[in-house]
């Protein structure tokens, strides 16, 4: 019996994954910005007074100029109320990034499920296919011998053909089962990197 063995490649790596992780950074930044307005305003100034200097002469200033004064200082504004708008738009940010984080972790789920049931149907197909091949090769063997049977008068044409539609039926079986394994394979490019898989990377069977 073969046992199959599946290494999960990585959702994150999905277009669409990537694409809500990138929503999910946008909503980061948003509640970051509705913090933001929580905070004060500061801003530094810093002014250099001359004292003695004239408004009518620019060379009786500069003569006059004997006492200076530098001052510095810190403005800071701060908004005492704004009718709730920076709490409300802070619990909507706050709200929508929450939405967004359970949109990616059922994501998440989904995709992995849907990756799970496809590579378990694979390895069922892959499974079916070697044992229709084996069975193949099993009916070949006895239809050559009940041929050479039947030459020595041992088998009626009954029994060949008989063993023929067995034959037959074991063809027909493995070409529905090989169409529906590239069915499988193709729903797995989808899922996978939106068209591109390669179950040979992600798929292991062990005899």
């Amino acid at each position: 019996k073969d046992n199959f063995n599946f290494v999960e490649p990585d959702i994150k790596s999905l277009p669409e994954f990537k694409a809500q992780l990138k929503q999910q950074e946008a909503l980061k930044d948003k509640l970051k910005s509705a913090e933001l307005d929580f905070l004060p305003d500061i801003s530094i100034y810093t002014r250099y007074d001359l004292y003695g200097s004239s408004y009518y002469s620019l060379s009786s200033s500069l003569n006059n100029l004997r006492k200076t004064a530098f001052t510095a200082g810190i403005y800071l504004n701060m908004s005492i109320f704004d009718g709730g708008r920076s709490y409300w738009e802070k619990q909507k940010a706050l709200l929508e990034l929450k939405k967004q984080e359970e949109k990616i972790k059922q994501l998440r789920q989904e995709k992995n499920g849907e990756i799970q049931n496809l590579n378990l149907s694979y390895a069922e197909l892959k499974n079916s296919l070697e044992r229709y091949e084996n069975l193949m090769k099993y009916y070949k063997k006895i239809l050559d011998i009940d041929e050479k049977a039947y030459k020595l008068g041992e088998r009626s044409k009954l029994d060949i053909l008989g063993t023929k539609k067995e034959v037959l039926s074991i063809e027909r079986d493995m070409k529905v089962t090989k169409n529906s394994l590239a069915n499988v394979e193709k729903k797995l490019e989808i899922e996978i990197n939106g068209g591109y898989y390669d179950c040979n990377e992600y798929c292991t069977y062990k005899h």
